[in-house]
């Protein structure tokens, strides 16, 4: 005789009953709803008392009512975790193994076939060149005689002549070239105070020298014919001796010296009547 096999309407627990508990109640295992087993009596069914919902030995009883456990949901964290635990280290050792190999296969001496009558190669020695530093600019400028001519040199290893010279509050400028944008500059920021004059003052900046405020020289030319100006500011390492006479009118009559790094190409001297501007 073959048992009843059906569902809880409730919860979904799937059941096996034997025959003899068709067209009858029972209690669910799972959620305790009562249950009619479908199907029908068979004739010579023993007379059995009825059950009562919720009994006891009904729920527990394996040889009456037989259940088929739900699968589960998922399988338990702790096998993923060991799974998880032995591909590490199996990467870890494969790690380890190319690591070793790559080693061992370096360290082997390379073993160079020569014939006897092929000469022998010569031996390569790569020697590193030396770090390029700017060298340190050392003239003296207390003992040396400025130039009596119109202020002219070299800038960035370019040919340099002063055309325009204008002396503002804030700054001196020497520049090359007509436009609006000059061919070459020199701009030198003394830090001076709104109303300080530079009648008759002289001004010496030695490198190394520890001086209260050193001026920073703003270094320009203009790249190709139709190019943006090219600035660099210097602020140490250059030889600098300016000497301004008196004032007449506008004009501001000067010395100037520079001598910059090798690096920069920059080295002027000369005469030069500043025009002083707003």
């Amino acid at each position: 005789m073959s048992d009843i096999k059906f569902s809880c309407p409730q919860c979904g627990q799937h059941i096996s009953a034997s025959q003899i508990w068709a067209s009858r109640q029972i209690p669910c295992p799972k959620c305790q709803a009562v249950l009619t087993v479908p199907g029908h009596s068979p004739a010579a069914a023993p007379s059995i008392p009825p059950v009562l919902p919720f009994a006891p030995p009904l729920l527990n009883s394996p040889s009456l009512v037989r259940t088929t456990p739900r699968p589960a949901k998922g399988a338990s964290p702790w096998i993923w975790i060991i799974l998880g635990v032995g591909m590490v280290g199996v990467a870890v050792v494969a790690l380890l193994g190319f690591l070793a190999f790559s080693y061992f296969k370096i360290q082997q001496p390379r073993v160079t076939t020569l014939r006897e009558d092929a000469p022998t190669p010569p031996t390569v020695v790569k020697i590193k060149p030396p770090k390029a530093e700017d060298p340190a600019v050392t003239t003296v400028l207390a003992s040396m005689i400025m130039p009596d001519q119109p202020v002219s040199g070299t800038l960035r290893d370019q040919p340099f002549a002063v055309e325009t010279a204008v002396v503002s509050p804030s700054s001196i400028l020497l520049r090359q070239g007509e436009g609006l944008i000059p061919d070459a500059s020199l701009r030198f920021f003394l830090f001076l105070k709104p109303d300080e004059p530079l009648d008759g003052r002289k001004f010496i900046i030695e490198p190394g020298v520890k001086v209260r405020i050193r001026p920073h020289i703003h270094v320009s030319r203009k790249e190709g014919p139709n190019g943006g100006l090219k600035t660099e500011i210097i602020s140490s390492n250059y030889s600098l001796r300016v000497e301004f006479g008196e004032r007449q009118g506008n004009k501001l009559p000067g010395r100037i010296y520079l001598e910059m790094a090798d690096r920069l190409g920059t080295k002027v001297a000369g005469t030069s009547e500043v025009t002083v501007g707003p």
